[in-house]
């Protein structure tokens, strides 16, 4: 992956549902393409940037909200790191 600012990012997301654990698989990963979309527009290089994601096995709806949970985790674990450091 390039650490390149970008105009457009266009991510194409291949998933399914893991029946035995009960919980959807992506790939990428939700914070590699979490990471992917933080390339579209970067703060004092591009006013503005867009994302397109094209999901592969998965409705929007639901990437939407496993897309919020795994952003809701991260920042759990980071306030949590940094209140024990």
């Amino acid at each position: 992956m390039l650490n390149l600012p970008a105009d457009t990012v266009l991510i194409s997301i291949r998933a399914f549902y893991d029946r035995e654990r009960r919980k959807w698989k992506t790939f990428p990963d939700m914070l590699d393409i979490l990471q992917m979309e933080g390339r579209a527009g970067r703060l004092e290089i591009k006013e503005k940037g867009f994302s397109y994601m094209l999901p592969y096995g998965m409705r929007e709806e639901n990437l939407e909200k496993e897309m919020k949970k795994k952003l809701q985790e991260s920042f759990k674990l980071i306030y949590t790191y940094r209140i024990s450091v």
